[in-house]
């Protein structure tokens, strides 16, 4: 057999195993506002078009990244310094993608004079508090990395290691890669050490009794020496009153059922007396997960058995969240969560007459509340940290597939291509 044979053969053998490139993003590439993943499911003529859409994002904005667009309209507006309107005037932002899409953020996240300083684009923020956020850039291109940035879009392996020194880029992107798990860019929901963050902003749809999501997500490997998670650590939140409906954590480190360590939803009022909450628990069929009452709400985790984080799902990974909430306003409301597929929470008959969620759900917030830094926790986070996030599909039906949304393979688990075997050398 001749070297180059040898030489092909060995490569095929490598590359099954997984051991070339290792660091090479393999997400696939798009063009905005044609066939990125929230612009196919969109499109009437694409075959994963959703006609129950309640809400999609991708982070393909070009605006996010790329200085272009200053006073443009819908879709993309304009870049993160953009602040056109004349009657907003040195409002650095109020025409940014993320203002115009979400609207504005708490304090903590936002553009405050005088800052940003003799800022490369625009003009410094002369509002009290501005309507652009501090958006972090792999190149600084936005003027936000030295005033503790809340967000940020990362477009390449590269830029966790840029984000802070050493971090590497999660693995199990779409199509098998590691960094950005699709397309252009992913967000990263970030806390500065020392910084309480918040809101970042949010979206609303018609009053809906039934709905899911899917959607990808990573955490960093630097998320417990941070400090970040010695506190309670808000999520996203759903509803009138911000219940944390699909992850949460509220404890003091990190556990084997994070980022599902304390999901809930408030009663009416943010009050649901544990006597009536009990009665109403043990009339519920419980599948999975484990199910309690707190005198404010209704809460849940999975039970080991069903799903242990430092197994599957270890940091510096992304993974697939999916779950279903449907019956609400009604004695049978149902609750299900997936993992990477595996359904780890499954209750119904719950009876929703008296939770916060018999209203309906009508929205989310963007969160990312660190009550660590709120001095909740043992002392404030030293290390910046935060979670990554891509391709959210909140729909009225059932969940779409972890597959559609780019995970390889139907569940969307990190397993390695199997070698291949019988291989012989003649």
């Amino acid at each position: 057999m001749n070297k180059m044979k040898i030489a092909l053969y060995s490569a095929v053998f490598l590359v099954a195993l997984g051991f070339l490139l290792p660091e090479v993003s393999t997400a696939a590439s798009c063009t905005p506002g044609t066939d990125c993943y929230c612009d196919k499911v969109k499109n009437v003529s694409s075959p994963i078009y959703d006609p129950n859409l309640l809400f999609c994002e991708d982070w393909e904005a070009p605006t996010l990244r790329l200085n272009q667009g200053v006073g443009n309209g819908a879709p993309w507006y304009g870049p993160d310094y953009d602040d056109s309107d004349p009657a907003y005037l040195n409002n650095r932002g109020d025409n940014s993608y993320f203002m115009k899409r979400y609207g504005l953020g708490v304090s903590g996240v936002s553009w405050s004079s005088p800052n940003p300083v003799s800022p490369t684009l625009g003009t410094p923020c002369a509002w009290p508090q501005c309507y652009g956020r501090r958006l972090w850039h792999p190149t600084n291109l936005w003027s936000a990395n030295n005033y503790a940035p809340a967000v940020g879009i990362f477009t390449a392996p590269g830029d966790f290691s840029t984000w802070v020194s050493g971090q590497p880029a999660p693995t199990n992107a779409s199509g098998g890669g590691t960094g950005v798990f699709d397309g252009h860019g992913s967000i990263g929901f970030l806390v500065p050490a020392g910084e309480t963050v918040g809101i970042q902003g949010a979206i609303t749809w018609t009053r809906r009794y039934n709905f899911s999501i899917t959607q990808a997500l990573a955490f960093p490997t630097n998320l417990a020496t941070s400090g970040l998670v010695s506190a309670p650590w808000k999520q996203h939140e759903f509803g009138d009153i911000l219940s944390e409906l699909f992850t949460s954590h509220n404890g003091s480190s990190l556990t084997d059922q994070f980022p599902f360590s304390e999901s809930f939803i408030f009663g009416l009022g943010g009050s649901y007396p544990l006597g009536a909450c009990n009665t109403m628990l043990a009339a519920a069929t419980i599948r999975k997960g484990a199910f309690s009452c707190n005198g404010s709400g209704l809460l849940w985790h999975p039970n080991t058995t069903e799903y242990r984080r430092s197994v599957d799902f270890p940091l510096g990974t992304w993974g697939c969240v999916q779950g279903q909430y449907t019956g609400l306003n009604s004695s049978n409301l149902s609750i299900k969560i997936w993992f990477n597929g595996t359904l780890i929470i499954d209750a119904d008959h719950l009876n929703d007459s008296a939770l916060d969620t018999r209203n309906g759900i009508a929205g989310f917030s963007w969160n990312n509340y660190a009550n660590t830094n709120q001095g909740l926790g043992a002392t404030p986070s030293t290390q910046m940290s935060g979670r990554f996030e891509d391709n959210m599909h909140i729909t009225a039906g059932a969940p779409v597939s972890c597959s559609q949304i780019g995970f390889t393979g139907g569940g969307g688990d990190a397993t390695p291509p199997i070698a291949p075997v019988n291989l012989r050398i003649k």
